[in-house]
């Protein structure tokens, strides 16, 4: 229930699922739990629907790629922070060092699917190089996709500020994503989204330091 709610809370034990690291039937069965909470439920629709279409009605693969919305298409985020964990860990004696290339690859996984806000970890978080530690808290600032259980600005509000960027340094009028025009009000909605997220956090660890 905590996996699937992306709660945060671990209960489990105090090293949390350290000494499961390679133990793939754990791990995938968490991880599974904290993508279907995390991708949200307008998400699993696209996806039941385009494989019936696909299934019964024999429409083209790539035809319904295109017509998934915004946030089935940049759930591969997840992607994105595996790669770099495994980088930055691959030599980390108190981390992944001792691993095999497949646990190194599942540890790496596990980490960027846990950084969704689910909480449980496989690996010692303190013991994360620098570098990964600063990916896994981009990774949560992130967090999952809208009308899910994670949380987070979201991630179909990073990547409308991403080609936000990209527009002005193209210097175009207005914003494309995936040949759709990104109205002004969703990208006004975005950066009071960031601005209001980062003042939180802003304050957050001031406090932290302070007390």
């Amino acid at each position: 229930i905590s996996a699937f709610c992306n709660a945060g809370m671990d209960i489990v034990r105090d090293d949390s699922l350290r000494s499961y690291v390679t133990n793939p039937v754990m791990n995938f069965t968490t991880m599974g739990l904290i993508i279907l909470g995390g991708l949200g439920f307008v998400v699993w629709k696209d996806l039941w629907q385009g494989f019936k279409k696909i299934v019964k009605d024999k429409v083209p693969v790539k035809r319904m790629i295109q017509q998934w919305r915004l946030q089935t298409k940049i759930v591969f985020l997840i992607l994105f922070g595996t790669i770099l964990i495994f980088l930055f860990e691959y030599h980390n004696p108190a981390t992944m060092e001792s691993l095999s290339l497949p646990q190194k690859i599942q540890a790496s996984l596990f980490q960027s699917v846990t950084t969704r806000t689910a909480g449980f970890e496989t690996v010692a978080q303190a013991a994360l190089t620098d570098a990964s530690s600063l990916v896994s808290m981009f990774l949560m600032i992130i967090g999952g996709s809208p009308t899910g259980t994670a949380g987070g600005v979201k991630t179909v509000t990073f990547t409308i500020l991403v080609f936000c960027v990209l527009s002005v340094a193209k210097q175009e009028e207005s914003i494309t994503l995936f040949k759709r025009r990104v109205p002004q009000n969703l990208l006004s909605k975005a950066l009071a989204i960031i601005v209001i997220n980062l003042i939180v956090l802003m304050t957050s660890v001031l406090l932290l330091l302070v007390f």
